[in-house]
């Protein structure tokens, strides 16, 4: 029967000293480590919060800036069917794409959904 070239015996393998840790295993490294993890959650946390504020106030303008053009494109639509033709500025082929710009629903259900899906995201945990 043939010997498997594999030595019987493993090899010599400093054992470690009992009394000597790895240098990772140092509990100073491993609280500081510690302490950086809670640091940076605290530091995620206000990140978020912050960053949630913005995005709110964000939103609010736009919301806030959108409505106040259409009511004023409203206003100005309904001025020019409304006085005289001195106190108008605004030619009848523009006045007419000025009404199919405020009264299509289109833009509205666009404008909506964008703002309806923003609050709900804004809602959700």
């Amino acid at each position: 029967m043939r010997r498997s070239p594999v030595a019987d015996t493993p090899p010599d393998i400093p054992a470690p000293s009992v009394g000597e840790s790895p240098a990772w295993a140092e509990a100073g490294l491993a609280q500081a480590e510690k302490r950086a993890w809670s640091e940076l959650d605290d530091v995620q946390t206000k990140n978020d919060v912050r960053w949630a504020r913005t995005y709110g106030f964000i939103l609010v303008a736009a919301t806030i800036t959108v409505t106040g053009v259409a009511l004023g494109i409203f206003v100005i639509w309904a001025w020019h069917y409304v006085a005289r033709d001195s106190w108008t500025w605004i030619d009848a082929p523009r006045l007419e794409h000025l009404q199919s710009v405020v009264f299509s629903g289109g833009m509205g259900a666009i404008v909506s959904g964008i703002i309806q899906r923003q609050l709900a995201r804004g809602t959700r945990k």
